[in-house]
């Protein structure tokens, strides 16, 4: 498997169980806004890297 391609999907993935779980478990209100920070920026590289894969084919 591709490097970037793997690398991609993981980041996604993380990112999205980090989102899913600020939905399940009640953290206080600054904590909270940086897991949803932090997940959108780890969606952001994972996406950058599933682009870079898609225009490399």
């Amino acid at each position: 498997m591709d490097p970037q391609l793997r690398n991609g999907m993981i980041f996604v993935f993380i990112g999205l169980v980090l989102l899913f779980l600020t939905f399940i478990v009640h953290f206080s209100l600054w904590l909270w806004a940086m897991i949803v920070g932090a997940s959108f920026v780890i969606n952001g590289v994972g996406v950058v890297h599933l682009i870079r894969y898609i225009r490399k084919l």
